[in-house]
């Protein structure tokens, strides 16, 4: 039950811009790795980031998924 909790928060955190809470969840979750590129578009309102989730391949290469993640932007 705590680990629920835990994991559930972290994801809300994440989702309402919290950027170590994305980046954490990101790597353990998604694959996500530091030195892959992520592509960052900020729409026109400025309020919200949308993260395009990519894909290690065998490889050892990257391509982008059809997933894109919209968080909200920390407030200065």
């Amino acid at each position: 039950m705590a680990i629920a909790d835990v994991a559930s928060s972290l994801y809300e955190q994440a989702k309402s811009g919290n950027i170590q809470a994305a980046k954490f969840y990101l790597k353990t979750q998604a694959g996500w790795r530091e030195d892959a590129p992520v592509e960052l578009s900020q729409p026109d309102d400025d309020r919200t980031w949308k993260i395009q989730i990519m894909r290690a391949k065998e490889d050892e290469t990257i391509e982008p998924t059809d997933r894109v993640v919209e968080v909200a932007r920390p407030i200065s």
